[in-house]
């Protein structure tokens, strides 16, 4: 195009230079906001590789935007739902329509299972609303349900070393046991709860030794005003890594 308009006159050389320009700027920008968004965004090409994914991606999968370029989409999830995935991907491809509320799991870079923290809280929030008692919700990931859907959060604490014997009984790696361990030591799961729900929603219960039943006891005494379990009432930083 720029050859042909070239023997005649230069403006339309220079309009197409500007038009580029603005065209890149807005690439620029559209990846910048892909980039930042906090729903993961990616893009496969017609075999199902990944073309291109963003932050928000590399930190479901527990690597580097280098190792997840080019991998196939059957090499992350389990081969049911690889099948489920394919057949969407079809239907896009075939319609040109999107397919929307679409949601899987996938297999991180260290083996362990990916939970889609967005779509937990949508459908917890569309359970929220069709129910009419209140609801108990127990999990490694409760804490980061919605704000507006809890009145209580409830950590329960194991000491570090507890911990450990409990994991290596289930045949933990030991780096997988290190990690849970050293979060534990480091109130990780607490202060996350502190930080989403604020310090009056948020209870610290210590488990060890104790029975669930004598959890619960616990638990309800608080409410009852009779058993303090404020945030930050349990540690065992020095004790987990030996500090002076």
């Amino acid at each position: 195009m720029a050859e042909i308009f070239a023997g005649r006159n230069q403006w339309p050389k220079k309009e197409l230079a500007l038009d580029y320009g603005i065209q890149k700027d807005k690439e620029n920008r559209y990846e910048g906001i892909l980039e930042t968004m906090e729903e993961g965004y990616f893009e496969v090409d017609l075999k199902g590789d990944y073309t291109f994914v963003n932050d928000s991606v590399c930190k479901i999968h527990g690597a580097s935007r280098e190792e997840l370029i080019g991998l196939n989409y059957k090499k992350y999830m389990e081969k049911e739902t690889a099948e489920k995935v394919r057949k969407v991907f079809n239907q896009v491809y075939q319609t040109g329509k999107p397919y929307k509320l679409f949601e899987w799991e996938i297999i991180k870079a260290d083996g362990t299972k990916a939970v889609d923290v967005s779509a937990m809280r949508r459908e917890f929030s569309r359970e929220m609303k069709s129910s009419r008692v209140p609801i108990v919700v127990e999990g490694l990931l409760s804490h980061l349900l919605p704000k507006r859907c809890l009145t209580h959060v409830v950590v329960l604490r194991t000491r570090p070393q507890v911990l450990e014997q409990r994991l290596h009984a289930r045949k933990y790696s030991k780096k997988k046991i290190r990690e849970n361990a050293d979060a534990e030591a480091l109130d990780i799961i607490l202060w996350e709860a502190v930080e989403a729900h604020g310090v009056g929603k948020v209870h610290e219960v210590d488990t060890t030794g104790i029975e669930a039943s004598k959890a619960v006891e616990l638990f309800m005494r608080t409410l009852e005003g009779k058993f303090p379990s404020h945030p930050g009432k349990v540690d065992w930083l020095a004790e987990h890594f030996k500090l002076d």
